[in-house]
C-alpha cells in the first residue's frame, strides 16, 4: 500500500470490479482514532502525525453468499 489516497482507492476499486462475490465493509473506528481523509467508511488511511502510528492504508470487504 502508499499513502496515496487516489491509488489505494483505486486498487479497493478494482478489487470490487473483479471479484463481484465481496462487497464494502464499513467498520467503526477504536476510540481515539480519527479519520484524516475523506474516503469510503470501508477504508483508512493512517498517518504518523495525525495516529501516532506508521503510514497504513486499510480496507474491509466481506465474502457475500456461501
Amino acid at each position: 500500500c502508499t499513502l496515496n489516497p487516489k491509488e489505494n482507492g483505486c486498487v479497493a476499486d478494482k478489487f470490487l470490479k473483479y471479484h463481484r462475490n465481496y462487497k464494502p465493509y464499513e467498520f467503526d473506528l477504536p476510540e481515539g482514532v480519527e479519520r484524516s481523509l475523506d474516503e469510503p467508511l470501508n477504508q483508512l488511511t493512517l498517518f504518523t502525525h495525525k495516529n501516532g502510528t506508521d503510514g497504513f492504508f486499510i480496507a474491509a470487504f466481506r465474502k457475500c453468499g456461501a
